[in-house]
């Protein structure tokens, strides 16, 4: 959780130069791996740093962080959203619609499950 609220703050920032937001961004994914690696289970740090790679246009990257965590932690529906958006944009479209799927899950009538 800290992590994430350190990428938001490190994020807001990227607005200032360029060199500044490569040097910014390279700082939050070190601090995003690192946090993922301490903390493994942590579906607030898996998210954060898959939401980073998409940022940059690191989508198979992205991709890979949420299947790791989705492997062992099936029933997070907002990491199998995340993952749907990473693989449309890799354009594989059967399994974004099955990630899309997992998200929802039986509780479609949650309403925050389906804004996909």
């Amino acid at each position: 959780m800290r992590f994430a609220r350190a990428l938001f703050t490190i994020m807001a920032s990227w607005r200032a130069t360029a060199g500044a937001q490569d040097d910014a961004a390279f700082q939050a994914l070190a601090a995003g791996e690192q946090a993922v690696r301490l903390r493994p289970d942590s579906e607030s740090d898996r998210v954060a740093l898959a939401t980073l790679y998409l940022k940059i246009g690191q989508n198979t990257k992205a991709a890979e962080t949420l299947r790791e965590y989705l492997h062992a932690h099936a029933g997070s529906p907002g990491a199998w959203k995340l993952l749907a958006a990473a693989l449309l944009r890799l354009e594989d479209y059967p399994s974004a619609k099955d990630a899309a799927a997992r998200a929802i899950g039986p509780a479609r009538d949650d309403a925050s499950a389906t804004n996909l």
